[in-house]
């Protein structure tokens, strides 16, 4: 067998886990962006749904 035929194993860097730990953060600050005014909105003591909803007709 050849040496290509072999899969290296896999090797994470310094620089690799930086990046996997900036793209985490980045997606949890996205997220609680969303999150929280949505949460403070819809618990404020003025909330009005936007739309009602119909029960299902028989």
């Amino acid at each position: 067998m050849s040496s290509a035929a072999t899969a290296a194993p896999w090797r994470l860097t310094d620089r690799g886990i930086a990046l996997v730990l900036v793209a985490a953060a980045m997606l949890a600050v996205a997220a609680l962006a969303v999150v929280i005014p949505t949460a403070l909105q819809v618990t404020g003591e003025d909330y009005r749904p936007a739309a009602t909803s119909h029960a299902a007709l028989p």
